[in-house]
């Protein structure tokens, strides 16, 4: 009887082992699946492991981008960020509105990565100033609520697109404490003809 017992004792164990190592391996195809995710900032989702360092970097390197992450986490928005190469670039940034629900509205936000790191974040500030402007306002509940909006209380920059000044101001304002990080020169005068222009285009709209 016991070496049966011993028997059957070892072939549980080997049957728990392969259980045990085909859970792990399931979990971690999941988790490669699974676009990252910017911890503790759970409604600012990256869509990639490249928007998902900008946010992280944004978030390490600027108090402006850090304040504006925690008002969005406190809100009913959820944002996902992209930084894809898109071929129609017509700004260097731009916020959409994707849907709502009872509880939720959902924005997407893309950074143009052909620009300097250093541009890509002050970008990032000018759009997360956008979806907090959208935080403000809840009776924003679809795009074309989002294009009344901006043609209400924004400014014109080309055919049905619009921007804010506050939005222009925080992209600025970002580009300044990454400045002072790095020990460098400030303000507007410090970037590039084509870095001015992309921070002050207009990021709302087709």
């Amino acid at each position: 009887m016991a070496p049966d017992r011993n028997a059957r004792g070892i072939a549980m164990r080997t049957l728990f082992l392969i259980i045990a190592t085909s859970m792990a391996a399931g979990l971690a195809a999941h988790a490669a699946a699974e676009p990252p995710q910017l911890d503790p900032f759970a409604r600012v989702r990256p869509l990639s492991r490249e928007a998902q360092a900008l946010l992280l970097e944004g978030a390490e390197r600027s108090a402006t981008i850090r304040h504006m992450l925690a008002r969005i986490e406190a809100s009913d928005v959820i944002v996902y960020v992209d930084t894809h190469v898109a071929p129609r670039r017509i700004v260097a940034a731009w916020t959409r509105f994707v849907s709502s629900s009872p509880i939720s509205r959902m924005l997407r936000v893309h950074v143009d990565p052909t620009y300097t790191r250093h541009v890509q974040l002050a970008l990032l500030g000018h759009e997360l100033r956008h979806v907090l402007e959208i935080v403000e306002a809840p009776d924003i509940r679809s795009a074309e609520d989002m294009l009344r909006h901006y043609r209400a209380h924004g400014v014109e920059t080309g055919y049905n697109r619009y921007d804010t000044p506050e939005a222009v101001e925080a992209g600025y304002v970002v580009s300044d404490e990454l400045r002072r990080s790095r020990g460098g020169s400030l303000r507007v005068a410090a970037l590039r003809e084509r870095d001015r222009r992309a921070l002050a285009g207009g990021s709302i709209g087709g």
